[in-house]
């Protein structure tokens, strides 16, 4: 085996630095052709502390020079310059994560050193040309320049032509294979596929000319049309913008008009009649403030004259004051009378006819 070859058989020294992870700032060398990393002890490179690394994680291999990765791994990953692998090559200064921690890869490169070896390696042929003359003086190598070497001739035949020659005879009396015989070689395919496109213009210029003919036939539109159509289409547009004037000024009547009604019944104590009257100019005008905010009170009110009938009521009930107690429920009754499924509503009913049947029982 050569130098060289003994060179390039001999495992690479390589260098693995964790830069990052529960590992940062390890470093490890190695001059082998085979590197476990795992979280075992008997692995080569041992990083027990990190949780996302497997017993024998993952393997790298050189040969020749070449370094390889394998992930060793069925459940957990292996990055390579952030790129998930699972047998990939490795280069120089390349990052590899293994789990939570990543790794600086490096490795010296041989190939100045191999070549260097390689061509003083002490060959026979070496020696020979690197023996001294008598006189003391190295011998040159007698290589001739490639632009002062002649081609030699062609041999001849018994009939005088060169072999090349005849190899080019031979070469043009050789029969030709027959093309192979196409769809368009059949007579009746070239038929019909002229019938299909002849008919297929016949219909492109058909079409085409009816276009024009119609194109054609269409009169222009005079400058007197024109001005009748635009002054019909603003004489439309001006109505629609009446009709919407006249609509609004009509939503805006009868919103006021609930408003004026609402608030004066609201003076009144009348909190339901005005609380049905701002719920009108809300369903008018959504965005009327005014209207919410009385519409508010107003429900407000109502519902503290409910509880206050009803407080009454049960008082007056308790001191057996029946005639009082019944008129209390009575106006209960009497405002909700349009809220059937109001729990207060039943309450109101019963304890109204309990207050009737002990009033009467009485007299």
């Amino acid at each position: 085996m050569s130098a060289a070859a003994a060179v390039r058989d001999q495992p690479l020294r390589f260098t693995l630095e964790a830069i990052s992870g529960p590992h940062q700032g390890l470093k490890f060398d190695f001059d082998k052709s085979s590197v476990v990393i795992g979280r075992d002890a008997d692995c080569d490179v041992s990083i027990p502390n990190d949780p996302r690394v497997s017993r024998q994680h993952v393997e790298i291999r050189q040969e020749a020079g070449r370094f390889e990765v394998v992930n060793l791994s069925q459940k957990n990953f292996v990055l390579i310059n952030g790129v998930r692998v699972t047998s990939d090559q490795i280069h120089n200064k390349a990052l590899l994560q293994v789990g939570e921690t990543e790794f600086r890869f490096k490795f010296e490169e041989p190939a100045k050193e191999i070549a260097a070896v390689a061509a003083f390696s002490p060959s026979p042929a070496n020696v020979a040309k690197l023996a001294p003359r008598p006189g003391g003086v190295a011998p040159r190598p007698s290589v001739a320049p490639a632009s002062m070497t002649r081609p030699s001739a062609p041999a001849t035949t018994a009939q005088g032509w060169s072999s090349t020659s005849a190899e080019n005879e031979a070469t043009f009396m050789r029969p030709r294979p027959a093309p192979q015989a196409g769809l368009l070689s059949n007579p009746r395919v070239r038929f019909y596929g002229v019938i299909v496109l002849v008919l297929g213009l016949v219909a492109l210029a058909a079409t085409k000319g009816s276009r024009t003919q119609r194109a054609m036939e269409k009169p222009f539109r005079t400058t007197e049309e024109l001005d009748v159509d635009r002054q019909e289409t603003e004489s439309e547009i001006k109505a629609f913008q009446e009709r919407q004037t006249k609509m609004q000024a009509t939503i805006y009547q009868k919103a006021y008009e609930n408003f004026l009604r609402g608030y004066r019944d609201y003076r009144l104590g009348q909190y339901a009649r005005a609380r049905d009257a701002f719920q009108v100019v809300l369903n008018l005008d959504p965005g009327n403030e005014l209207a919410q905010r009385y519409f508010n009170l107003a429900k407000i009110r109502f519902d503290e004259l409910v509880n206050f009938n009803m407080l009454q009521g049960r008082r007056y009930l308790e001191k057996q004051n029946y005639r009082m107690c019944r008129s209390n429920f009575q106006n209960v009754i009497t405002m909700l009378g349009n809220d059937p499924g109001n729990p207060q509503l039943t309450e109101a009913k019963d304890l109204h006819k309990r207050c009737e049947s002990a009033l009467l029982g009485r007299f």
